[in-house]
């Protein structure tokens, strides 16, 4: 009986390790930017998807700046520019992105026409994303984000 015991104990181990060690893989997330019909004046606009650390940087910075050069002007806050495209009114586009571990903002910039203030950019935060679906949808002169 005792051979039970230590056969049932020895599985019983063995499963709760290997749960304990199961690999989850990279965190990721689905993306969807949509372009309203009246879309940046009924005008394609330049959509750019950014991974960054902080989102200080990217919610200071002056819109030409930001638009002349990116990288320079967000600086170490920048981990990666996701996607960078084209975007025609009343329109899609989805993909799928791949967290760093030190991404703690995804950041969207819109290159509109006539932007209302500061609304060319949003950013959201990574925690609690991994697996969802986040929607970015631009509008007239502006850009909007759900989680």
């Amino acid at each position: 009986m005792s051979r039970i015991v230590c056969r049932l104990v020895a599985g019983v181990l063995l499963v709760a390790v290997g749960i304990g060690c199961k690999s989850t893989g990279p965190a990721s997330l689905s993306m969807l930017v949509a372009g309203s019909a009246n879309m940046n004046l009924g005008n394609v606009a330049r959509v750019q998807v950014s991974q960054l650390k902080s989102d200080a940087r990217f919610m200071a910075v002056p819109l030409e700046s930001f638009w002349r050069d990116a990288a320079a002007a967000l600086q170490e806050d920048l981990i990666r520019v996701e996607q960078d495209f084209l975007l025609y009114p009343g329109t899609e586009r989805s993909f799928e992105i791949v967290l760093d571990e030190q991404a703690a903002y995804l950041g969207v910039a819109v290159d509109l026409r006539e932007p209302d203030g500061n609304q060319w950019r949003r950013v959201v935060r990574t925690d609690g994303l991994t697996g969802r679906r986040v929607r970015v949808t631009v509008g007239e002169n502006r850009v909007l984000i759900e989680p």
